[in-house]
């Protein structure tokens, strides 16, 4: 359960990384509970976290057709993270992952109106991995051929053909190509975010007589379909690519206060979004793209005096995150959460330094009253 709790907080906010595979990061919540129940040290902490990131990003980029199932490989790093810090031998680990995928493959939900699980989604398939794990600690069995047995994972989504640990031979580790969100909202708003103070030099919303936005179609259909028009909650706010570009014309950025009800049903974000359309890109590499992090989207802007502002980029991730802006966006974080600068402070030098930690139970002590948390 705390892998759950921990992880719906990690999710609810749509601030995390994003990796080709999905976002990675709801693994952590698996690793930390794990972490603290077994007093592993920090350093044991971080190799696992690495662990869980290399397995699932080999298993993403070992050429199975995953598509419709929502990121299945993380129950495979969560449980293989969480066993290692558990001390699972061979045998059990492979009952973990075997427990793992036969009973707890997810499926897709980003599509069309957004509900809470949206944000309990992925901690529910990471709390099944350490379930997995704690079971097979346990003694107990899965079944022999996860993968290969007659309606197997490779029945479902295909066999592997280029399957190999490490993913990246003799280069980076995927955890070190991991992509942190600047902003609070789905991964393929991120770039055109990045865009947006342009338009806003450029131009007033009550200026504005047309938008465009230009996508591939896998993308159009989670942060463009119709639904999105008409955001009722903070869920489906945050993933509709119409919303944010109205909001962020309308206050000058996206922040965690962005997708408040009175944000997202205020009649001026409405009236920008009625201005707005959306049509598939017309560049034919990625006519048939279905998600990934690849692909471009094109952003026009019309002016009423005919004046028209158009710039196309990569979905994703244009200008990284630094180091220094990552420890901006935490303190900013907390700054927004009213948590003082001495707890703030604490933690962030004992997560920045998790080597020195001897035991996890320590580090996880800095966050287990932190901030004043919203009732559901």
């Amino acid at each position: 359960m705390a892998t759950f709790v921990n992880g719906m907080m990690l999710r609810v906010a749509d601030f995390n990384d994003v990796n080709v595979g999905g976002h990675f990061s709801d693994m952590i919540s698996g690793v930390l509970a794990a972490a603290e129940a077994y007093h592993a040290t920090g350093a044991q902490t971080l190799a696992a976290v690495a662990l869980a990131y290399e397995i699932a990003g080999s298993l993403t980029g070992a050429g199975a057709f995953a598509r419709g199932w929502d990121s299945p490989f993380q129950l495979v790093g969560a449980s293989t993270a969480a066993g290692k810090l558990m001390g699972l031998n061979a045998d059990q680990m492979a009952n973990a992952l075997s427990i793992a995928l036969v009973g707890h493959m997810p499926m897709t939900c980003r599509e069309g109106p957004m509900s809470m699980w949206k944000s309990a989604h992925a901690p529910e398939t990471t709390k099944c991995a350490v379930f997995s794990a704690i079971l097979a600690k346990g003694g107990f069995t899965g079944p022999a051929q996860p993968f290969a047995y007659r309606y197997g994972l490779f029945h479902h989504i295909g066999k592997f053909t280029k399957f190999r640990l490490p993913l990246n031979q003799g280069g980076k580790l995927v955890i070190e190509e991991t992509s942190f969100k600047r902003y609070p909202a789905e991964a393929s708003t991120q770039s055109v975010l990045v865009m947006m103070p342009e338009v806003i030099a450029w131009t007033k919303p009550d200026e504005v007589e047309s938008i465009v936005i230009e996508m591939a179609p896998g993308w159009l259909q989670e942060v463009a379909d119709p639904s999105k028009w008409d955001p009722r909650n903070h869920e489906t706010a945050d993933h509709s690519l119409p919303y944010v570009i109205a909001r962020c014309l309308l206050d000058g950025e996206i922040y965690l206060d962005s997708f408040e009800e009175e944000k997202f049903m205020d009649p001026a974000a409405r009236k920008l979004m009625a201005l707005t359309t959306s049509k598939p890109t017309s560049d034919n590499r990625f006519a048939n793209q279905a998600l990934s992090l690849e692909g471009t989207v094109k952003l026009t802007v019309r002016k009423k005096s005919g004046e028209e502002w158009a710039k196309e980029t990569t979905v994703g991730y244009s200008r990284p995150l630094s180091h220094a802006e990552i420890i901006d966006k935490f303190n900013r974080a907390c700054d927004y959460q009213k948590i003082d600068k001495d707890t703030r402070d604490r933690a962030r030098d004992t997560w920045l330094n998790l080597r020195q930690v001897n035991d996890m139970g320590d580090a996880m002590k800095t966050l287990a009253k932190f901030g004043q948390p919203n009732a559901l």
